[in-house]
C-alpha cells in the first residue's frame, strides 16, 4: 500500500539504467461509507454442523448489529432446499435487526447436502424498490465450501452484475472454488479455521462492501 520507485544499473547497456516507479490508485470519494445492500445467504447443510454453525450464528448477530436504517437486507439459508427467512430486502430499522439477530440465533445445521446452485439463482432474483438499486445488491455468502460444478452459477451470479462476499468456514472449505466466485464477480473471499473468530472476517469484508467501488 505504497508508492514506490526501484532503479538499477542495466546490465547490458553499461551506464544506463533502468528505473521502475509505481503508485497506489486512490480513488477520492465524499461518501466512504455509503448504504449497502446485503443479501446474506448461510449454508445450513449438515456438513455445517457443529463449530461451524456456531460460528456462523455468533458473526451474523454481530453483522446485523452494525447495520442501520440505510442499509437494506435479506436473510436466506439453504441446503437441499432454500429457505427464505426474510425474503426481500428490507431496511434494517431497529425492529428489523432485532428479528434477523432472533433468526440467526436458531440458525441449525438440519437442511441436508449443499445445493448452492438454486441458492444463489433465488437470491438473485430478490429485489430492491428498482432495478439499479437491485444490481447494487451484494451476496454475503458464508458456507464450508463442499461445492462442485458451479461454473453456471458464476455466469449467472457475474451476469447478474451483483458481488459474491464469501466466508469459507470449516476444516476443509473449497479455498480455490470461493475465490473463483468472488474473483469473478468483484467481490471478495476470505476464510476462517475451525474455532477461528468468523466476525473479524466478516468485519474486514463489511468494511470493503461499503467502499465505493470504481466501476470503469
Amino acid at each position: 500500500d505504497m508508492n514506490f520507485a526501484v532503479a538499477a544499473q542495466d546490465p547490458v547497456r553499461p551506464g544506463e539504467a533502468t528505473v521502475l516507479t509505481g503508485a497506489m490508485y486512490r480513488p477520492e470519494s465524499s461518501e466512504k461509507n455509503h448504504p449497502v445492500l446485503v443479501k446474506v445467504l448461510v449454508d445450513c447443510s449438515g456438513s455445517m454442523q457443529g463449530d461451524s454453525i456456531e460460528q456462523a450464528k455468533d458473526c451474523l448477530n454481530w453483522l446485523f448489529g452494525q447495520l442501520n436504517n440505510t442499509d437494506q437486507v435479506s436473510f436466506t439459508r439453504f441446503g437441499s432446499r432454500v429457505e427464505h427467512e426474510h425474503a426481500q430486502l428490507k431496511p434494517c430499522t431497529l425492529i428489523h435487526r432485532q428479528l434477523l439477530k432472533a433468526t440467526s440465533r436458531r440458525l441449525n445445521a438440519d437442511l441436508g447436502g449443499t445445493e448452492i446452485d438454486q441458492a444463489l439463482k433465488e437470491v438473485i432474483a430478490i429485489k430492491s424498490g428498482s432495478a439499479e438499486t437491485s444490481q447494487n445488491a451484494v451476496i454475503l455468502l458464508i458456507t464450508d465450501g463442499e461445492v462442485w460444478n458451479i461454473e453456471n452459477t458464476i455466469a449467472r451470479v457475474r451476469a447478474s452484475g451483483q458481488r459474491i462476499y464469501a466466508v469459507g468456514v470449516g476444516s476443509a472449505p473449497s479455498e480455490s472454488l470461493l475465490k473463483d466466485m468472488a474473483d469473478v464477480t468483484g467481490g471478495a473471499c476470505e476464510m476462517v479455521t475451525p474455532r477461528e473468530n468468523m466476525q473479524t472476517a466478516v468485519e474486514r469484508l463489511l468494511h470493503r462492501i461499503r467502499q465505493t467501488q470504481a466501476i470503469h
